[in-house]
């Protein structure tokens, strides 16, 4: 019986001597073609060109002109009350609109900050317009746009370290 016992012992051992030589094996084999199959990598660093960029490589234009001192203009009050009038039940887009036309580019901050929490295309078209009207910056070119409008504004916002709106 002891015999018989280290016969089949040997045939296992031997069965699993064969199976790990040909992983072995393939698998030497298949890292070889791997390594000379893969695709060379390269490594993209932005040029050390002064310019502030975002993690896509798009460069932030210059900052708007901010008034950063001082009250706001009669014609932004009037159009910031006509949107908090409005804000309980819906957004009154032609205030966004004239938020835009007050020629205070620390309102921006506001307007991203509406952006966050609105869902309606109109609206969300009303406060692009605005905040492209106050700082004279085409948004949709920056790639980030196209993910999120409210992400592409706030970081231009923070790169260009904007003043907010006063109290």
């Amino acid at each position: 019986m002891l015999s018989k016992v280290r016969v089949g012992a040997a045939g296992v051992l031997v069965a699993l001597g064969i199976v790990v030589a040909s992983c072995t094996a393939g698998g030497a084999e298949q890292a070889a073609t791997t390594a000379t199959d893969a695709p060379s990598t390269t490594i993209s660093i932005p040029p050390n060109d002064g310019l502030l960029r975002n993690h896509l490589g798009y460069v932030f234009p210059e900052a708007p002109e901010a008034t950063i001192t001082g009250e706001l203009a009669p014609q932004a009050l009037t159009a910031l009350d006509d949107l908090w009038e409005t804000l309980a039940t819906s957004i009154d887009n032609r205030a966004i609109l004239d938020i835009g036309d007050s020629g205070d580019g620390r309102l921006t901050w506001l307007l991203a900050d509406v952006l966050r929490f609105v869902r309606s295309a109109t609206t969300r078209e009303a406060i692009v317009t605005a905040w492209s009207t106050l700082t004279a910056v085409d948004i949709t070119l920056d790639p980030v746009f196209g993910r999120s409008e409210w992400q592409s504004i706030t970081d231009h916002l923070i790169a260009w370290d904007l003043p907010a709106h006063p109290e």
